[in-house]
C-alpha cells in the first residue's frame, strides 16, 4: 500500500475545484477507450518534435466567500495577529500607505489563493470594522472585536476609489 503524505493538498478544497477536476478527468477519458473508433494511435517522439509543450491548465477558480463561520473567526482570533499575518493567510506591503504625511492604509500584497472576498492585490485596506490599522495595537483590537462581531466590514481603496466588502459571521 503506498504511503500517504501528511502534507496538506496545495489545491483548495472547494466544490468548484471538485467540479473542475471531475470535468477534467471525465474529458481525459472521452474517446480514448481501447478499441473505440475514436481512439488515436500513440504519437511517436518524432511526430511531436519541435512543437511547443501543451499549455498548463488554468488554476482552479477560488470559491466566492460570502460569509464567515463563527468557529473560523474564533480560530483566527485565538491564533493572533502575528499568526494570521505570517502563516500565509494575508500579506501586506512592508510600509504603510501615507497621504499628506498621515497614515492612510495598508497595501494588500497577497492572500490565500482560495479566498475570493472581493479584494485584490494592490488594494489599500483603510479600515476593518472601523479600526484603521495604523498601529499593531489597532490590528490586535480589530481582531479581538471580530470574535463578537456580527460581520467583518473591510473598507479599502482600489485605484483611488473607495470601496467596501462586508461578510456576515454565521453561527
Amino acid at each position: 500500500m503506498p504511503r500517504r503524505s501528511a502534507r496538506p493538498s496545495p489545491f483548495p478544497t472547494s466544490s468548484v475545484f471538485a467540479v473542475v477536476a471531475a470535468l477534467h478527468l471525465g474529458a481525459v477519458g472521452l474517446g480514448c477507450a481501447e478499441g473505440s473508433a475514436a481512439a488515436l494511435p500513440p504519437e511517436s517522439p518524432t511526430a511531436t518534435a519541435g512543437l511547443p509543450p501543451p499549455a498548463a491548465p488554468p488554476p482552479p477558480v477560488p470559491e466566492k466567500i460570502t460569509k464567515l463561520s463563527r468557529a473560523r473567526v474564533l480560530e483566527m482570533v485565538k491564533g493572533g495577529v502575528g499568526r494570521f499575518l505570517h502563516d500565509g493567510q494575508i500579506e501586506f506591503a512592508d510600509q504603510p500607505v501615507m497621504k499628506s504625511g498621515k497614515f492612510h492604509g495598508r497595501r494588500l500584497v497577497a492572500f490565500r489563493p482560495d479566498w475570493d472576498i472581493g479584494l485584490s492585490p494592490g488594494d489599500v485596506i483603510l479600515r476593518v470594522n472601523g479600526s484603521d490599522l495604523a498601529m499593531e495595537d489597532d490590528a490586535f483590537e480589530a481582531m479581538q472585536a471580530a470574535a463578537k462581531a456580527k460581520s467583518i466590514r473591510i473598507e479599502f481603496e482600489r485605484a483611488g476609489a473607495p470601496q467596501s466588502v462586508e461578510l456576515p459571521i454565521v453561527e
